[in-house]
């Protein structure tokens, strides 16, 4: 059932990519999608880069203010903290917060 899972959420990838394009927010989300997939397996070290790939992604495509942006960061963040790479983590959740903030003047 997990090999089936996981073939899955390569599958969505792959097609999405095809479609859209390596560069396409649907994409990004397939690569955070599978992120949080491996995550859920303890594959850290895979899922880690899934999320830097979908967060590239996003950023690029949609900016760093998105809210999918601040979906996945935050879940990046935590896989983070969870393998103990506190400076990466505090580094990337000041990011999170001066998003935040930017919000929040925007809203007014």
């Amino acid at each position: 059932m997990r090999g089936e899972a996981e073939r899955l959420f390569r599958e969505s990838l792959a097609v999405r990519e095809k479609i859209f394009g390596r560069d396409h927010p649907e994409t990004g989300q397939s690569l955070c999608n599978l992120a949080l997939f491996l995550d859920t397996r303890s594959r850290t070290e895979e899922a880690l880069g899934f999320y830097e790939q979908g967060l590239t992604v996003y950023e690029k495509a949609l900016g760093p203010d998105h809210p999918l942006m601040e979906s996945a960061l935050d879940n990046y963040i935590l896989l983070l903290e969870k393998t103990g790479s506190r400076p990466k983590s505090d580094t990337m959740r000041a990011r999170t917060e001066a998003h935040l903030r930017r919000i929040v003047e925007r809203a007014g």
